[in-house]
């Protein structure tokens, strides 16, 4: 059984958080990784909870990095 934070399983946050990151440090390549984020929004809401729409309101908590 998965460890869960926020009744959120670890898998399910993990998803989120790389799909953010996809849209935030990778926009440009979008087309690359599409059919991967159809998958990993079924994923979510196939063992979760959580709609489509919940996406928009993660928060990895991490900032660009700016050298």
């Amino acid at each position: 059984m998965l460890r869960q934070q926020g009744g959120v399983p670890d898998g399910v946050a993990l998803t989120m958080v790389a799909v953010k990151i996809l849209h935030t440090f990778f926009a440009s390549d979008q087309k690359l990784w599409t059919l991967v984020e159809k998958k990993a929004v079924k994923f979510v809401t196939a063992t979760s909870s959580l709609g489509s729409d919940s996406f928009r309101s993660v928060n990895p908590m991490f900032s660009e990095y700016k050298p």
